[in-house]
């Protein structure tokens, strides 16, 4: 397999929006859940209700990933900060090892992150409209969007001016 090739693999294996959960999950190194249970509980009810918006516009919500332990994010800063150092390219899916998906509380998951992703196969554009539509629910109710996040040209997102994490949510959490 060529170098090009193995990149491409380990950057969809390691990325949050690939499907195949169980199986990073045996790989990589620390946990991660997509159990809206591992939510901050103050959270976990506003994107209840941001998801019930977000189908009530007609579009179906795929929870991509909640909790991530500090040892998954930093094996993810890591490992895109490489790849972007090889490629010369940022690609990069996270600006810091200190995420809310790691949030913990008594010793058990209280992520104030959230990444959404849409239910089913679309379109580039019709990705972009879903996209739109969670960064405009989202910021009415007061969270933080990943789609007002910087742009970065490796972002498929880039030309129709999403950040570079568009699905991403967050609650500020004390």
């Amino acid at each position: 397999m060529s170098t090009l090739r193995k990149i491409v693999f380990l950057c969809l294996l390691v990325s949050s929006t690939t499907t195949a959960t169980a199986l990073k999950d045996k790989i990589l190194p620390g946990e991660s859940s997509n159990s809206i249970d591992d939510l901050d509980t103050a959270f976990k009810s506003k994107v209840l209700t941001l998801i019930k918006r977000m189908e009530n516009k007609g579009f179906k919500v795929k929870i991509s990933q909640t909790y991530r332990s500090q040892e998954r994010q930093e094996f993810i800063y890591d490992f895109y900060r490489k790849i972007s150092d090889i490629s010369g390219i940022d690609v990069r899916r996270t600006s810091t090892k200190h995420s809310k998906h790691s949030r913990v509380l008594s010793s058990l998951p209280a992520s104030c992150a959230i990444d959404l992703r849409p239910g089913f196969a679309y379109s580039i554009e019709e990705e972009v409209k879903f996209y739109r539509a969670l960064r405009d629910e989202s910021v009415e109710m007061g969270l933080r969007s990943g789609a007002n996040f910087e742009r970065r040209k490796s972002s498929p997102y880039y030309e129709y001016d999403l950040g570079y994490d568009p699905g991403h949510v967050e609650m500020r959490c004390k």
